[in-house]
């Protein structure tokens, strides 16, 4: 059993120490808005609201939730009145189902027996043989006479003939077998209930019910003064100016108030002799049918009490909606109808009031947004067609009755549940957005609003915004892209005029260190013969790079092995003494229709990238090519697609420490960098633009602890030559 207790602004203030539900919050949420502990709201998204609906005064809350493959919990929601120093708090149970059956039971059956032995009516029971079983004493005394005690075992009919003999019910001698029949033949229905009015002019509704087996409990409740208050009622009305009505079914008289000749424009002569078929003359004709239905029910006893809307003619012409109801207000000691009585209220300026809201109703049913209405516990009321087909429902009735949470999975429930009712609570309103299922089982992206209106209800408008996001992600991609193509063509001639002026400064060196030098008498030390070579290495090792920020280049023809090699040299130049750089090529070349300076880009790219990881220690980092080698099935495909003409395949491998799956979820994003002030985040996005653009593939393999490898599929022609 879990046990909580809440504050009256929902904040959780004590769990019990010896709970043990999966469920049930941490330390840490204790002081903070129950909305916070995740687990428990996953389970019972719908805590808050009830919570806030007994809050308002509402009954306590019992509703039944179930852990996921977990067992069903009873939740009941009490309100612990204030004592002395201590404000209102919320006392919150969650019992196992099986034991909180067994204890309702226990309740009820309890609640049941004392029921019964507070019964102050008269009550009785029957056998199927319609033999008196059981009875209590208000009973007894109903029925004592001078002929004694009603004794258990005595039938029913024989009990009604002692009270006819005694004058206890009020009929004719003559009537008196006539009257029997009649009561016996009623007893045979399942279900009877009448009104009975006993010779010392007490008021009795009595009540039968027949079970399945025959047996029959019957009940009698002194009505006296219901009737009397049935009286001045009559009165409150006259004094309310509501139309009022009485037809005696005997003498064919009947009586109206002012209100109901006012309401019609009518005079009290022309009134007095207006009987059934006058006022029958006043209905329109299309209500006449609905109109004197429920009168004729009840004149013929097969109704009590009627209620119509219709309209009458007013003297001036037009017509007056009025709400009709009446019923019988009198019967003979047999029980048949003496007196009809009932009320007209004049109802035309509801009438218009519908007609307005009907064309409300249709505005709504006809607009494009979803509206939903919840009462203060979060159950649908109201919902529009459009919002029922936003949610892959053809009828919005099938929505009516279930939860707000029903609506989306348990994770985004109970995520919306806590940013939405908080502020709910505090400002009436939120918006944002939120992940909704439809009825299959798939989700969209939605808009929504809340706002909380009079009464604790909640008005929910919502919009499916799947597609208008998705051009949006889109619309930020191809900003993102065009950023990386500037700040890529910025790098280009940067990087173009460093190289130049780097070329001409190791030009110097290697004109000072030519050992051509020693023609001319310029003898030289024997060292710098070493400096010279080196320096004419990387000034051919730049000369690819000089083209940077030139603009567009021409394709060319290129040896794929050549300008791998070119990359490793370029990589063995930064490298440290224990960080070694292999290069393996095929050897025939793989000659490929491309811009060279676009693999050497990747190349370098994935490379320094590589060599940032290694850290301290001996590591290796290991260049090579294939033709048409596929790309292993352990490798994930990152950026574009495996080309299905002729490609080469580049393998660049580290034995770093892997990438970690947070950062490889960023891996390809603008901007995101692991390196801090070193480094800007657009190395690996613009190289992923680079493949796309020549129509080929970058996947990706890694091992915490062992290193990376990626995989670039790289075709032998660019798309505008294939």
């Amino acid at each position: 059993m879990l046990l909580l207790i809440l504050s009256k602004d929902l904040k959780l203030r004590f769990i019990a120490p010896d709970a043990t539900a999966s469920f049930q919050p941490r330390h840490a949420h204790l002081d903070q808005p129950i909305e916070g502990a995740e687990g428990l709201m996953a389970v019972d998204p719908g805590l808050s609201l009830d919570c806030r609906s007994v809050l308002r005064g509402g009954q306590a809350s019992v509703r039944q939730v179930s852990p996921f493959g977990g067992e069903g919990y009873m939740r009941r929601i009490m309100l612990r009145a204030a004592c002395e120093e201590q404000a209102e708090e919320l006392v919150i149970s969650y019992e196992p189902t099986d034991s909180a059956q067994r204890l309702e039971l226990t309740e009820v059956r309890k609640k049941l027996v004392d029921a019964l032995d507070s019964v102050q009516e008269p009550f009785a029971y029957y056998d199927k043989y319609d033999c008196l079983a059981h009875y209590n004493q208000a009973y007894a005394r109903l029925h004592h006479s001078s002929e004694g005690e009603i004794i258990a075992g005595m039938r029913f009919e024989e009990i009604l003939r002692r009270d006819l003999r005694n004058g206890l019910i009020g009929i004719p001698v003559e009537e008196h077998e006539q009257w029997l029949r009649d009561r016996i033949a009623q007893r045979e229905h399942q279900n009877f209930e009448k009104e009975m009015r006993f010779s010392d002019g007490r008021w009795f509704r009595v009540t039968e019910r027949s079970s399945a087996g025959g047996s029959c409990v019957h009940l009698l409740v002194d009505i006296t003064d219901l009737k009397i208050a049935q009286v001045g009622l009559q009165q409150v009305i006259s004094g309310a100016q509501a139309a009022t009505w009485t037809v005696n079914l005997e003498t064919g008289e009947s009586d109206v108030n002012d209100r109901w000749i006012e309401m019609l424009g009518l005079d009290r002569q022309a009134v007095s002799s207006l009987g059934f078929k006058g006022w029958r003359a006043l209905v329109h004709p299309e209500d006449v049918a609905a109109a004197e239905t429920g009168f004729l029910q009840c004149t013929d006893g097969t109704a009590a009490a009627f209620e119509v809307e219709y309209r009458l003619r007013h003297r001036l012409g037009h017509w007056v909606w009025v709400m009709g109801r009446g019923g019988v207000s009198d019967h003979h000691a047999d029980g048949r109808p003496y007196k009809i009585s009932g009320v007209l209220l004049d109802i035309s300026g509801q009438k218009r009031l519908e007609a307005e809201l009907a064309m409300q109703s249709a505005a709504i049913a006809a607009t494009e947004e979803g509206i939903t209405i919840t009462d203060e516990a979060g159950t649908i009321l109201f919902t529009n067609p459009a919002h029922a087909a936003m949610f892959g429902h053809d009828d919005p009735v099938s929505l009516i009755g279930q939860p707000w949470y029903s609506l989306y999975s348990p994770q985004v429930a109970a995520e919306l549940a806590a940013k939405a009712f908080p502020a709910l609570r505090e400002q009436g309103y939120w918006a944002g957005q939120a992940e909704a299922l439809q009825a299959n089982g798939t989700t969209f992206e939605q808009e929504l609003s809340l706002t909380e209106i009079p009464g604790g209800k909640i008005i929910c408008i919502n919009r499916d915004v799947t597609s208008r996001n998705a051009i949006e992600r889109e619309r930020v991609q191809i900003r993102d892209r065009i950023k990386l193509a500037q700040r890529q063509e910025i790098i280009n001639l940067l990087a173009a005029g460093l190289t130049h002026d780097l070329a001409n400064l190791i030009g110097i060196i290697s004109y000072i260190s030519d050992p051509a030098l020693e023609d001319v008498g310029i003898r030289l030390p024997r060292s710098l013969e070493n400096i010279h070579a080196t320096a004419r290495q990387a000034i051919s090792l730049l000369e690819p790079l000089q083209s940077l920020g030139t603009g567009k280049r021409e394709t060319e023809e290129t040896d794929l092995a050549e300008l791998l090699n070119e990359a490793a040299g370029i990589l063995k130049l930064g490298a440290t003494h224990n960080h070694k750089i292999t290069a393996d090529v095929p050897d025939e070349p793989i000659i490929a229709t491309v811009d060279p300076l676009k693999p050497m880009q990747v190349l370098l790219n994935l490379g320094l990238n590589g060599r940032d990881a290694l850290g301290d220690g001996k590591h290796e980092i290991a260049l090579s090519l294939s033709l048409g080698e596929p790309v292993p099935q352990t490798a994930a495909l990152e950026v574009g697609e495996i080309p299905d003409k002729p490609y080469a395949l580049f393998r660049i491998s580290d034995t770093g420490t892997g990438i970690t799956p947070e950062v490889r979820a960023r891996l390809w994003e603008p901007h995101f960098t692991t390196k801090g002030n070193m480094g800007t985040g657009l190395g690996l996005p613009v190289i992923a633009e680079i493949v796309r653009e020549t129509g080929g593939a970058i996947a990706l393999e890694t091992t915490s602890g062992v290193g990376s490898v990626f995989y670039v599929a790289w075709p032998l022609a660019y798309p505008d030559v294939q």
